[in-house]
């Protein structure tokens, strides 16, 4: 397979775009932005000296071999440069062909040339093509990674608005609920118990899960979990807001926060009287308004 060099052609488009705007000073800048995806594209389709008088879109069609397109996928990933849209409609085009390598991807562990931040970035990519692509995802694999993750990446993003997009696909609740009975990761849990949440309207144990995590929890977590009663149509969630928002305890954070989940209920303003001079958050909004 002939080797390809990695072009960062956004940065190329960029720094041509911005020449072109020092030479045209008359334009008017809000116009300008507005311009900027039908420029991007024309810029793509217009041959270039520094690829041999091709334009980015031919230089990819002329690869024509879907391993080379996946590899040049990696590396752009792995390399911290932004894949080129070409590459992408590429890759589409023959999204058969490159399904069972994205799969293979999603299934291996991070590989020992790459970081595991790098190889979060690469299978939230995978995710999102295969979405692209209209392709099935291995949903239960999602669930299992979902309970296993400690903290907010794109890739914990990606999987957990595709199973939100897919939650009415059978079996999935009753993945998703043994996954979230043997979590122990504190961010994995909340992830699976607000995709529970969906189906909450027609299950009492769930609706009565959040009620008791609701009661439970420590302050800071009261409106996520306000929420999910909320989302889940919790004819509770009035009566549990309104009591959690006059604890002496929370900060101006979470009393503005939960005032606002009691608004989007009532449709009225919440007020009262309380003071919060000294709370860092609050001073901060004060001294904004000043």
């Amino acid at each position: 397979m002939k080797e390809i060099k990695l072009f960062d052609f956004d940065n190329r488009f960029t720094k041509d775009y911005l020449r072109w705007c020092t030479d045209h000073p008359e334009n008017d800048p809000d116009k300008l932005e507005l311009m900027i995806p039908h420029m991007h594209k024309q810029w793509m389709n217009t041959p270039k000296k520094w690829l041999d008088g091709v334009s980015p879109v031919e230089y990819f069609k002329n690869i024509d071999d879907i391993q080379h397109y996946l590899t040049l996928f990696i590396e752009y990933i792995k390399n911290g440069i932004s894949v080129p849209e070409p590459l992408l409609d590429c890759i589409i085009e023959r999204k058969e062909e490159a399904y069972p390598t994205f799969l293979n991807i999603l299934y291996s562990k991070c590989p020992d040339d790459m970081d595991q931040e790098t190889f979060s970035d690469l299978l939230a990519a995978v995710v999102s093509l295969i979405n692209e692509m209209d392709l099935k995802h291995p949903l239960t694999l999602y669930v299992q990674k979902l309970s296993e993750a400690r903290e907010f990446n794109d890739f914990n993003d990606e999987i957990f608005e595709t199973l939100e997009n897919n939650i009415s696909v059978p079996g999935l609740k009753e993945s998703i609920l043994n996954a979230y009975k043997l979590c122990t990761e504190d961010y994995g849990k909340m992830c699976l118990l607000e995709l529970l949440s969906h189906y909450s309207e027609d299950d009492d144990k769930i609706k009565e899960l959040i009620r008791d995590l609701f009661s439970s929890a420590e302050k800071d977590d009261i409106p996520f979990y306000g929420s999910l009663m909320i989302k889940a149509n919790d004819d509770k969630a009035l009566e549990y807001l309104s009591n959690s928002i006059k604890r002496k305890d929370i900060d101006y954070y979470t009393y503005r926060t939960l005032a606002d989940l009691i608004e989007s209920l009532t449709g009225e303003e919440y007020y009262d009287d309380r003071d919060f001079s000294g709370d860092e958050y609050y001073e901060m909004l004060i001294s904004d308004d000043e």
